[in-house]
């Protein structure tokens, strides 16, 4: 499974990320959700070898909030730069 994150900005200035979780197994799937259970899930389909690919979405107050949850999460993460 592959994760990548990207930064867009909000109306208000805050930092909004997005997630993208990459062929990811059915058997990995309840406890991915499970460990971003609050993020926003904004998208869903199929890949190869019928994995998932899962996207997801959720604002914080600042970049330094962000970069805290980001090293707690337990998955590699790669954050692509705008």
């Amino acid at each position: 499974m592959e994760v990548l994150a990207w930064r867009i900005w909000d109306s208000e200035g805050k930092p909004t990320y997005q997630l993208q979780a990459n062929d990811v197994p059915e058997e990995s799937k309840a406890q991915l959700l499970q460990d971003l259970n609050d993020w926003r899930q904004v998208g869903i389909g199929r890949c190869e070898k019928n994995n998932f690919i899962i996207l997801f979405s959720k604002t914080f107050d600042d970049v330094d909030s962000w970069l805290a949850w980001a090293k707690e999460f337990p998955y590699e993460l790669k954050e692509t730069r705008e």
